[in-house]
This record gives C-alpha cells, sequence and structure tokens, in this order.
C-alpha cells in the first residue's frame, strides 16, 4: 500500500497516512534550509520496523544551529539504540561535513530489520568521565579532519 494524503479545499491541515515502511538503499539531497539532523529524527525512530534493512545516504547540511547536528546523533542516539536492538547493524557514519549556504555534507545511515525490541532498564545515571566537545572544518573528509601533523 503507497503513501496517501489529502487536502480539503480551503482547509490548511494535511492529512497523511503512510504505507509499508519498506527499507532498502536509498539516497535523498535534504534541503539546505535544515541540517541532516532533521531528516534523521524521524528516520531513526522508524527504521527499524522496515520490512528490509535501510541504508540511506543523506546529503546537506550536517550543522546547523536550528536542528540537531549529526554528531548528537552519531555519539548520543545509535549508542542508546543499541541498547535496545539485538543486532550490531546500526551505524551512522559521517562521510563529510558540510555547513550552509552550501551544504556539501554527506552522513550514511543503516538500520537493521527488528522483530522485537530487547527492555532495557537504566536506572544507574553512572559518573561523568569526561567532557569532550567537537570541532569541524566544513567541506572536508573526516579523515583529513582526524588528521594532525607531527610536532
Amino acid at each position: 500500500m503507497a503513501p496517501q494524503y489529502k487536502s480539503m479545499k480551503q482547509v490548511l491541515p494535511l492529512f497523511y497516512r503512510p504505507g509499508l515502511l519498506v527499507g532498502g538503499t536509498l539516497e535523498h539531497d535534504c534541503s539546505l534550509q535544515r541540517s541532516i539532523g532533521y531528516f534523521l529524527e524521524p528516520l531513526v525512530l522508524l527504521a527499524p520496523f522496515a520490512k528490509k534493512p535501510i541504508k540511506v545516504t543523506l546529503r546537506g547540511n550536517t550543522n546547523s544551529s536550528n536542528d540537531p547536528s549529526v554528531d548528537y546523533y552519531r555519539v548520543c542516539v545509535v549508542p542508546l539504540l543499541k541498547r535496545f536492538l539485538p543486532d550490531n547493524n546500526l551505524h551512522l557514519k559521517i562521510l563529510t561535513r558540510g555547513v550552509s549556504p552550501g551544504g556539501g555534507g554527506e552522513v550514511e545511515f543503516s538500520c537493521p530489520v527488528v522483530r522485537r525490541m530487547r527492555p532495557v532498564q537504566m536506572t544507574d545515571c553512572g559518573k561523568v568521565r569526561r567532557i569532550r566537545g567537537v570541532a569541524y572544518p566544513p567541506s572536508t573528509t573526516t579523515t583529513a579532519t582526524n588528521f594532525s601533523p607531527p610536532t
């Protein structure tokens, strides 16, 4: 069943009823008005329940002041989601970074299909071991960013 939508004349609301979540390999050029994190948010929530494993390449802005950065998803969301999923084929890879107005960033997200999520109890908040930050030059590969010349 394909997604369906309808809009009534002279009425602003749009009613959308999604069809089956198929999955597969996809590529999407994101709008440069929003960052890739804006598009990752629903994708991360829905991807585990698709018919086939999902591998998506998103292109656009990797960082924006309005949306969560792709680093937030890589460092926080994906490790948290790995606690619920039985398979380790879940990953988010930042291929290149890009910022507004030109974009140029590229992110690869893959997620396995799950039948059931594992129950997780997180009652111990733990201790803060370290605080880190991320500095990034736009429109570069992550390997070039991680390289530091010998001193």
